[in-house]
């Protein structure tokens, strides 16, 4: 398809570790459309920071992708060497870490960190262009002083600004796809509505894709053209945002959409739905579908056999048993 910019395609990803190997991104598979967000969804332990890495072919050993294909318009990134891959971080993709202060380094001012990224991807500038497309892309998120700013070290701004300058940095280049992990989990609520609305900004100037990794579901409703729904390295559910926030299928899912808190959902008094249990530790697994013991419709299938992700109607895909009518 002519409009899809990435496919992922049966991702897996291993840990061989001491106690034996860990599979973290279980044959994922999803696509990305030119200019559309895709939200992955799930709580801390799911596998969506490793899948997000693994597209960047940025994960460390004792880990390493064993099988998949990652294709950004149609070239498979798989077959790569590190070398052509630094050339597509930054230029073709970009990454927006979770935490900027870790991110960004304490040692050189904004200004040279952005040039920097600028110097490596696009040789072809002079020092005077370098310099006003980094001025230009502070002022694109709205910095203000963007001239002063390039001046200043990081630990000189707030939260939200760092955050920005984030932004800016992975923006510089004009990357077709962003991937964002968690880019507001550290923010109060009042930035993080500034991110997420600047973020959409962007996506309409520069027809941007962008994979956002989150666990809030809020987050999701606001930002998402479509979802995927990981639990314990597989995708469990997959969809449009309209059809997973108005006819979920898996339990998870069904748990999770329950959880945002609304004053819709019962009055004031109600109390905030949570799903029972935890996620099981990637070194234990249950057996058959992984999410049974804190599933309310498990039955004996669901402990012996793991559901495939299937197709249940147009877009829809869900792997569960249930949701495909075997009881």
């Amino acid at each position: 398809m002519d409009n899809m910019l990435l496919s992922v395609k049966e991702l897996t990803t291993v840990f061989d570790t001491d106690k034996g190997r860990v599979v973290a991104v279980n044959g994922v598979s999803f696509d990305i459309e030119k200019g559309k967000t895709l939200c992955l969804v799930g709580e801390s332990g799911s596998g969506k920071s490793i899948t997000s890495l693994s597209i960047m072919r940025l994960i460390e050993k004792p880990g390493k992708i064993i099988k998949g294909e990652i294709l950004l318009n149609g070239q498979n990134l798989m077959n790569l060497t590190e070398k052509e891959m630094r050339k597509v971080r930054g230029k073709k993709i970009s990454m927006i870490f979770q935490e900027p202060m870790t991110s960004l380094n304490p040692s050189y001012t904004i200004g040279f960190q952005i040039k920097e990224v600028l110097k490596l991807h696009q040789p072809e500038l002079s020092k005077k262009e370098i310099h006003d497309k980094a001025v230009e892309s502070l002022k694109l998120v709205g910095i203000p002083s963007a001239e002063e700013r390039l001046k200043d070290y990081p630990f000189k701004l707030s939260g939200g600004l760092r955050q920005r300058v984030m932004i800016a940095m992975a923006m510089a280049c004009e990357p077709e796809l962003l991937i964002a992990d968690e880019p507001t989990t550290a923010l109060d609520v009042t930035i993080q509505a500034q991110v997420l609305a600047l973020m959409k900004e962007l996506q309409e100037k520069k027809g941007t894709s962008i994979l956002f990794i989150t666990h809030d579901l809020g987050v999701v409703y606001e930002m998402a053209h479509d979802v995927a729904v990981m639990y314990t390295g597989n995708i469990v559910e997959k969809g449009s945002k309209k059809t997973i926030f108005d006819e979920p299928k898996h339990p998870y899912t069904q748990g999770l959409i329950a959880s945002i808190p609304s004053s819709h959902r019962g009055g004031r008094k109600s109390r905030l739905y949570s799903i029972e249990g935890n996620v099981p530790s990637l070194y234990n697994l249950p057996k058959g579908c992984t999410f049974w013991p804190r599933c309310p419709f498990a039955k004996e299938i669901c402990k012996t056999e793991k559901p495939k992700l299937k197709e249940i109607t147009d877009g829809h895909f869900v792997a569960c048993f249930k949701a495909e009518g075997v009881f």
